[in-house]
């Protein structure tokens, strides 16, 4: 995909193949160790090619209005984590070299990099 992440974790990685299947190629896989699991596959998507990330959020939203105790995906502590992840994306990409979280940089690395026109 034209915009594949991958993200490495303690136990494994998490791939993501951009937002369509490539030669029919899984989307979402995740590794751990020597076993891997497609999490969405190619024939998911053509199952669900209108799949509509907006309504799979009212759904969840409403999930949780009805079971408090669920927990939403959005909540602030799961907010706190992205931003950590995307902080962490930059910082690797400042220093070049594996970034380990929780991270300990004072400042924001994105703006730091165009300061300094790195980017």
């Amino acid at each position: 995909g034209y915009h594949r992440i991958v993200m490495h974790g303690s136990l494994g990685r998490l791939e993501l193949h951009g937002d369509r299947p490539v030669d029919g190629g899984p989307l979402v896989q995740l590794h751990i160790g020597t076993e891997s699991t497609t999490l969405f596959s190619a024939e998911d998507f053509e199952q669900e090619p209108e799949f509509s990330a907006v309504a799979s959020e009212v759904s969840a939203m409403i999930d949780c209005l009805e079971n408090p105790a669920l927990g939403h995906l959005l909540e602030a502590g799961s907010a706190r984590a992205t931003l950590e992840i995307l902080l962490a994306i930059y910082e690797s990409s400042r220093r070049r070299q594996l970034v380990h979280l929780p991270m300990d940089v004072a400042d924001n690395p994105l703006f730091s990099m165009l300061e300094s026109g790195a980017v």
